[in-house]
């Protein structure tokens, strides 16, 4: 078999600069031991080897043992690996479409395999649908696929399967009927010559899974002997592979002249193909008439290094400030930071396909196998799960929820005022988020996590900053993915120099909110959560899967506690920043609210400063101030005026459209005033773009919780101002906006320095 290290050098297209390859006449029929075989399994999580959450080596052990038990030579490549044998490799996707496989399916073809399995749809058909045609179509999406590999590799023997059954009795009618049309899309393309064939693995019964779609040991090893059958009774369309052998041995690599002459030659051909590149980068590309810094334009490092250093959303700004209204920020990619710009690429596009998320974008949570999140959708899942979720999310939840908000603002209050009766200062980034995330918490699982009340150092704190990490962590993934394709080996090889430790913070998060999530579903109460209203929406309608409202939780738990605490972190650092805004703010809310019982939605919802500046606040400091990845469809698409070639990378970057003085007067001042619908603040800010600042997206993929933000805006805001008096008790230097925060870093989200805060109270004296 290849080592590993022979795998990694396999797909590189530099290397068939030195490479001798080595073939045979064609044959026939051959003894299977003649004709090494080079195998591709192609597929999602079952592929994979998914149980338990756990990668395994699924079907591959068994089919391994029973080839080579045959005298075959066998070699398994892919981009992916799981399990612990030596040859682990696979193209196993967990919780991938067919569509979503299909897009990354070119670094594994470069393996050149001459052997390819094929089980795919299992998620397609396993979520719920809202157009039974996407089902129907699952068959001629399969059929693309194949169509690709025999075009790229037209000797290969392509064995289709008909995909294990599901203990789902929805999905198994989607599945019988799938693999009802499997033998014509096979029959199709074996009629035009190709080596396709069907092989039959509907025959793993519902008695061979370990849950409702992944084998148990056994089901998989029944799995690896049906494939095996079938690759041992065609053996008449196996043809040979390529020896792909190094220059190193080819030469002689203990011969020293040659040896000297390859180090003199390699770099010297290394250079000719990047300068190569470069040259067809900024010439010949579809994007070279766009500008940009130069090393940006030929290469995806300096975005890489901008990322990973927390600036990128920074520098994105200051590069639209020089180039204009669009510029070049990698080899395929284009950040905007006009108005029109964000209506034309997140918004809803009669007649045409939504932009999809890119596959640069990392997911706030990682995933299940199977499940997605209302942020990683599809299109037509997305609008499925927005429904069901919806109910959870209406102003008439809002009210029926209002009690459970009001009373963590309260034990908020409480905690603050014992600090501020001991002389202590408060790190306000800490209770903002302690505050946010038990109202999430309970919002979301029926239960507080106790942060209020166990205060910093507890477990329940360990995982607010969990969160964050988690969120860092996806930064760090999209960095790979920046690098290489996504789903390369060479991506996949980057990640692993990710250190373990912080790509776990990500499986944690997962796991705590699985966890919560599921005694929450158990639980027969009246409790007003968002589960209850998905609850009660799935006796109506079943919409979302177990799986799904567990991702979802676990998403709600990050969107809804860190973003929110950002946002109460900088409009705090802003007000004490500008006194005369500090006051107004004040004069207006304790006026309006003669005592505790006014601090409610109505009320604060009715104050025009307080609101005003709320705004402000989240236009000088959007909670998340990159931009959001998304990819041009098939044909290209005309954005602000630009017609952008298709499959680009494009994003607003929110930072940068909000802070540019095409769309702000005076875009990097805090001036509530703009938001004021008064003659003067007219004349003075009227020609403000006040669309070009979107801190909860729009269009169909707009944030689902944005008026439960405002709400807690409103609330966590005015009784902290109403109750207390502040003031910065070290002058928060690293919170000082001028350079553009150098003392924070934004990754998805930013991540905050301590903001220490004075408080005097000003209802309860000491």
């Amino acid at each position: 078999m290849l080592s590993p290290l022979t795998k990694l050098f396999v797909p590189c297209t530099l290397l068939s600069l030195f490479t001798s390859p080595t073939t045979s006449a064609p044959l026939t029929t051959r003894n299977i031991s003649s004709t090494p075989l080079r195998i591709l399994p192609l597929g999602d999580s079952i592929t994979w080897g998914w149980s338990n959450g756990q990668g395994t080596n699924g079907y591959r052990k068994e089919l391994l043992e029973r080839l080579v038990a045959s005298g075959a030579s066998v070699d398994f490549v892919g981009t992916q690996t799981s399990g612990n044998m030596t040859d682990n490799q696979n193209e196993g996707h967990p919780g991938w479409t067919i569509d979503q496989v299909h897009a990354v399916l070119g670094p594994a073809l470069d393996f050149k395999p001459n052997v390819v399995l094929i089980h795919l749809a299992t998620n397609d058909l396993n979520m719920a649908e809202t157009a039974a045609e996407a089902w129907s179509e699952a068959p001629e999406r399969l059929g693309g696929v194949i169509d690709d590999v025999i075009k790229r590799l037209p000797d290969a023997a392509v064995f289709v399967a008909k995909i294990i059954q599901t203990k789902i009795a929805e999905s198994q009618k989607r599945f019988d009927a799938y693999n009802a049309a499997i033998p014509g899309v096979v029959k199709e393309r074996v009629d035009k010559g190709f080596s396709v064939v069907v092989v039959d693995q509907s025959v793993v019964g519902t008695d061979e899974l370990g849950d409702d779609l992944h084998p148990d040991p056994a089901g998989y090893a029944h799995m690896g002997n049906i494939w095996a059958d079938a690759v041992l009774n065609n053996q008449a369309l196996l043809k040979p592979v390529p020896a792909i052998r190094s220059l190193l041995f080819t030469m002689g690599v203990f011969d020293g002249e040659r040896l000297t002459q390859f180090a003199v030659w390699a770099p010297v051909a290394f250079f000719v193909y990047f300068f190569t590149v470069a040259v067809y980068r900024i010439t010949l590309h579809p994007l070279a008439k766009y500008p940009g810094p130069l090393l940006w334009r030929i290469s995806p490092i300096p975005s890489i290094i901008s990322l990973l250093r927390g600036r990128i959303s920074f520098d994105y700004k200051v590069l639209h400030d020089k180039y204009g209204p669009v510029v070049r920020v990698m080899p395929n990619e284009l950040s905007f930071n006009t108005a029109k710009a964000w209506e034309d690429i997140y918004g809803h596009r009669v007649g045409m396909p939504n932009m999809d998320k890119d596959p640069i974008h990392v997911g706030a949570v990682e995933a299940i196998p199977g499940a997605t999140n209302l942020t990683m959708a599809p299109d037509v899942h997305h609008a499925r799960q927005r429904r069901a979720l919806a109910h959870a999310f209406s102003k008439q939840a809002l009210l029926e929820q209002e009690p459970i908000l009001k009373g963590y603002v309260e034990l908020f209050v409480k905690r603050l005022r014992e600090m501020a009766h001991r002389g202590e200062h408060a790190n306000m980034v800490s209770w903002f988020n302690f505050c946010t995330f038990d109202i999430i918490g309970d919002l979301s699982f029926g239960e507080p996590f106790g942060c209020l009340q166990e205060g910093e150092g507890s477990e329940s704190a360990n995982w607010v900053v969990l969160v964050y990490e988690s969120i860092k962590a996806g930064a760090l993934e999209q960095a790979t993915r920046r690098f290489a394709q996504p789903g390369s080996f060479g991506q996949r090889c980057m990640m692993w120099c990710i250190p373990s430790a912080i790509r776990e913070r990500r499986y944690k998060h997962l796991r705590n909110s699985t966890e919560k999530t599921n005694r929450r579903m158990a639980t027969k109460t009246d409790h007003r959560d968002f589960i209850w209203y998905i609850l009660k929406q799935r006796e109506k309608k079943n919409e979302v899967s177990d799986d799904e409202v567990i991702m979802n939780a676990a998403l709600f738990i990050v969107a809804g506690s860190e973003t929110t605490a950002t946002e109460l972190c900088g409009l705090t650092n802003y007000l004490l920043r500008n006194p005369e805004k500090y006051r107004r703010i004040k004069d207006e809310l304790r006026s309006a609210c003669k005592s505790e019982a006014d601090l409610n939605m109505d009320v604060l919802g009715s104050l025009p400063y307080m609101n005003a500046c709320i705004e402000e606040g989240l236009r000088i400091f959007p909670p998340v101030p990159i931009g959001l990845l998304r990819t041009v469809p098939k044909g290209g698409s005309l954005i602000d005026g630009y017609m952008v070639p298709e499959y680009t990378s494009v994003c607003v970057g929110s930072w940068a459209a909000a802070h540019s003085a095409n769309n702000f007067a005076d875009p990097d001042s805090f001036i509530p005033e703009r938001f004021l619908d008064t003659p003067e603040n007219k004349a003075r800010y009227g020609n403000d773009v006040k669309k070009a600042a979107q801190p909860f997206s729009l269009g169909p993929r707009g944030c689902i919780g944005r008026n439960l933000t405002y709400v807690e805006l409103r609330l966590i805001l005015g009784a902290l101002l109403w109750h207390f008096d502040l003031e910065f008790a070290d002058g928060a230097p690293l919170w000082n906006p001028k350079d553009e925060f150098k003392g924070l870093r934004a990754y998805n989200t930013w991540e905050k320095s301590p903001l220490m805060v004075k408080l005097t109270d000003i209802k309860t004296p000491a």
